[in-house]
């Protein structure tokens, strides 16, 4: 029985790849492109992609999927897409568990991911709901936001994937970090580099400007400003901290850590 891998070739789903490859779990990548990309050279992939659905029977003619790990589309609204897919898979080739990657800002029945993770719950199945100039900028404010390594995601993503039934039974989301804000991010800038990173706050619409100039799709940036706006109202807060390291095996990966070993990009 085979894990479907969406996303493959992100950040996430690489690194979920790269777990899933040390244990006896049979893979499938997902991915859009046409010939796959060198860096899924080494594991089985097919081509699927979301927008087109004429192509969401490849992974199932490919082999037998009984588990999917979903990365929603960069689309302005993915809900709809991601339930349909969801209802496809469950429906027409009984896949019973889905691991999705949404953030900490999603609730149950509200927007994006919300809708996602609701649709889900109905379907009674088992599921576990991602300088150099001296500034950082972002639509945070002074609210606080889980940051997470992508190999921490990953190592719960594959706790989540291939746990038994029994230890994954009411387990509705694994909440991976502590809640930092941005003025702490801009800190431990400054106290690795060694000169001064200040935080600057961006309105929805200076925000959604500033992600465009950086090359953001329209969606993509529309996304990212509604969930910094979500976390500076505060909302991200109230969400429940859990410790995962002994899901994952390991201690999780402190950002003052992860920051040092990429230090050399900002220097």
């Amino acid at each position: 029985m085979t894990i479907l891998i969406t996303g493959s070739t992100g950040k996430l789903g690489s690194a979920l790849i790269t777990l899933l490859q040390s244990t006896h779990h049979p893979i499938l990548a997902a991915t859009r492109r046409t010939p796959p990309p060198a860096s899924l050279s080494s594991v089985p992939t097919v081509h699927s992609d979301w927008t087109d659905e004429t192509t969401w029977p490849n992974p199932f003619i490919t082999a037998t999927i009984s588990k999917i790990f979903l990365l929603s589309p960069t689309v302005p609204d993915p809900a709809p897409l991601v339930n349909k897919f969801i209802t496809y898979a469950t429906t027409h080739h009984s896949v019973a568990r889905f691991v999705l990657m949404s953030s900490a800002s999603a609730q149950k029945g509200g927007p994006m991911f919300g809708q996602m993770w609701s649709h889900l719950a109905t379907m009674e199945l088992s599921y576990v709901a991602e300088i150099k100039g001296g500034k950082i900028y972002s639509g945070m404010g002074g609210g606080r936001a889980p940051w997470v390594a992508a190999r921490d995601v990953a190592g719960a993503s594959l706790w989540a994937l291939t746990v038994g039934e029994e230890e994954l039974r009411g387990r509705e989301n694994v909440v991976v970090a502590l809640g930092r804000g941005s003025r702490w991010i801009a800190d431990t800038f400054t106290k690795v580099l060694g000169r001064k990173i200040e935080h600057v706050s961006l309105s929805k619409e200076e925000n959604m400007e500033y992600l465009l100039k950086l090359g953001y799709p329209k969606e993509a940036a529309g996304v990212v400003v509604w969930i910094e706006d979500y976390t500076k109202q505060g909302a991200v807060e109230t969400v429940p901290y859990e410790d995962i390291e002994t899901l994952i095996g390991r201690p999780m990966v402190k950002f003052e850590d992860w920051f040092e070993e990429r230090k050399a990009a900002w220097l």
